[in-house]
C-alpha cells in the first residue's frame, strides 16, 4: 500500500500511528510518497527504521500552501512513476477536537494504533542528561512559507529562558536520528511546539513542551489535537496569549 502525504514533518509523523494500525491489520508494509520539502532532508533514516515501512520516495508534487497541512494533499503517485494502490492522508479541513491521526484516518475508514512507539535505539533514562532542543531559525523567505505564526522564535525564546541551567543543548549537527537517540537516553528533554515535539511525543520518554497560546490556537486545542491522548510522560507549559512577543535578534541567512 502507498500512503501519500504533503504536510511538514510533524503532520507526516502523525500518519505513523495509522500506518502501524494498517500494518498490524493487514501485514502489508507501507511505501510513503511525500512532497519534497526541505524539512524532510533527514527524515528518511527514521522512517525506514519503523517496522511498517517498505520504502520512501520524495516527489515534486506542488504544495501551494501550508495553512492547513500541505495543500492540495490529494495526488496520484503514478504521475511520478510510482504505481500501486494508494491512500492520500492529509487535512480535508481543520481538526476540531480530535487527535490528528484519528482525524486523518477517519476519511478512509481506518484506525489508529494507540500503542505505537517510534522505533529509536536506546534506553529511556539511561543517562542523567537534561536535553534542550531549540528550533533552528529559518530564513525570512522560509519563515513566510512554513512558520508565519512565529513559533520558532517563541520556541527559541522559551527554551533559552525557562529551562534548567545544567542542561545539554543539541545542535542538530549529527542529524535528526542521532539527536533522537540522545533524547531517548536522557533523563528529561525540553522541546517547543513543532514537528520535533510530535516525534518526541510518540517516543515514550519524559519530556516538557513549551508553546505560545494564540487567538486561533487556544491551549486546550493545541494539546488535544496535536499530541497523543493521555501521555503521562509529557508536561505542557503554555505562554499565555496576552504576553508580548519576545525581543529576539537573529541573523537570517
Amino acid at each position: 500500500m502507498i500512503f501519500t502525504h504533503t504536510g511538514l514533518m510533524g503532520d507526516f509523523v502523525q500518519t505513523w500511528p495509522i500506518a502501524s494500525w494498517y500494518y498490524k491489520q493487514t501485514g502489508e508494509k507501507i511505501t510513503f510518497v511525500l512532497a519534497d520539502v526541505p524539512c524532510f532532508k533527514d527524515i528518511a533514516e527514521l522512517t525506514l527504521r519503523q517496522p511498517f515501512t517498505k520504502d520512501l520516495f520524495k516527489v515534486p508534487h506542488k504544495v501551494e500552501n501550508y495553512s492547513m497541512g500541505g495543500q492540495p494533499y490529494k495526488f496520484n503517485p503514478s504521475d511520478f512513476g510510482i504505481k500501486g494502490e494508494y491512500i492520500n492522508l492529509g487535512f480535508r479541513d481543520y481538526p476540531r477536537s480530535e487527535w490528528v491521526p484519528y482525524f486523518m484516518a477517519a476519511e478512509w475508514g481506518m484506525g489508529v494504533d494507540l500503542d505505537y512507539v517510534i522505533d529509536v535505539e536506546g534506553t529511556p533514562g539511561s543517562t542523567n542528561d537534561i536535553i534542550i532542543n531549540k528550533p533552528f531559525i529559518q530564513s525570512k523567505d522560509a519563515k513566510k512559507i512554513y512558520d508565519d505564526c512565529g513559533k520558532r522564535e517563541w520556541g527559541h525564546f522559551m527554551l533559552s529562558t525557562y529551562t534548567p541551567s545544567q542542561s545539554k543543548n543539541l545542535t542538530g549537527a549529527t542529524g535528526l536520528y542521532n539527536d533522537l537517540v540522545t533524547m531517548k537516553n536522557a533523563k528529561h528533554t525540553y522541546v517547543s511546539e513543532g514537528g520535533l515535539a510530535v516525534v518526541v511525543d510518540l517516543m515514550d520518554i519524559d519530556y516538557t513542551i513549551y508553546y505560545k497560546e494564540k487567538p486561533d490556537h487556544p491551549g486546550w486545542w493545541m494539546e488535544q489535537v496535536y499530541y497523543k491522548p493521555n501521555n503521562s510522560k509529557r508536561q505542557f507549559i503554555a505562554i499565555p496569549e496576552e504576553v508580548n512577543e519576545p525581543k529576539i535578534y537573529m541573523s537570517f541567512g
